[in-house]
């Protein structure tokens, strides 16, 4: 599926105004956890995601955790199995 320049035109500026955040983050070697943070952030940010509806943190999967997920679904219950395959 092709992205749409407005979009594309977005997300260039969301990268260059975070550009800044993820180098000082980098010569600090911040921690996995503030990592998540700047990412959870950028995703809302810049992809227009809920952040506090549509991001999770630490999201059980499979019988592990993910980091980060983000969901489209209007609930965080699992839906069909098919969905997650």
């Amino acid at each position: 599926m092709a992205v749409g320049k407005k979009a594309l035109d977005r997300i260039a500026r969301g990268l260059k105004r975070y550009h800044g955040i993820l180098v000082a983050a980098k010569k600090r070697d911040v921690s996995e956890s503030d990592t998540v943070v700047i990412v959870g952030d950028m995703m809302a940010d810049i992809l227009g995601y809920e952040k506090y509806v549509e991001v999770s943190t630490e999201f059980a999967v499979k019988g592990t955790f993910v980091d980060l997920a983000a969901t489209t679904l209007t609930s965080w219950s699992k839906p069909k199995r098919s969905a997650w395959s």
